[in-house]
């Protein structure tokens, strides 16, 4: 047990976190989170044991795209490998870096690695 277990978004990659290019990692869990003063919230765990991702009505749509019974059930994308990468959004005026998904290449993709600072809050 860590102790960013119990802050409000410990263990929760940030779009600072991953690289432009990506990481392939493959779906563990996904859960819902209660965050303060906000709606229920999934979030994404990864085999690779790097963090979560909360998933925006954007992540969600990427990830429906994906999942195997056609994104019906969030369960379904247990075990599917997808990319993580980095890109910039409009938040506030301003750009700033944001995780996205995408499929992963049949041959592999690119190699799997820790992000950076994996442990960061959201």
């Amino acid at each position: 047990m860590q102790f960013d277990d119990f802050t409000s978004k410990g263990g929760l990659l940030r779009g600072e976190d991953v690289t432009p290019a990506g990481e392939t990692v493959t779906i563990s869990a996904i859960e819902e989170r209660q965050f303060e003063g906000e709606k229920p919230k999934a979030v994404i765990y990864f085999r690779e044991d790097i963090g979560g991702v909360v998933c925006n009505a954007t992540r969600i749509a990427a990830l429906r795209a994906l999942a195997p019974d056609g994104g019906v059930e969030m369960e379904s994308l247990v075990g599917v490998p997808v990319v993580m990468y980095q890109t910039m959004v409009n938040f506030s005026g301003r750009q700033v870096p944001s995780i996205a998904f995408r499929a992963a290449d049949k041959n592999g993709g690119p190699p799997v690695s820790a992000p950076r600072g994996a442990n960061a809050a959201t």
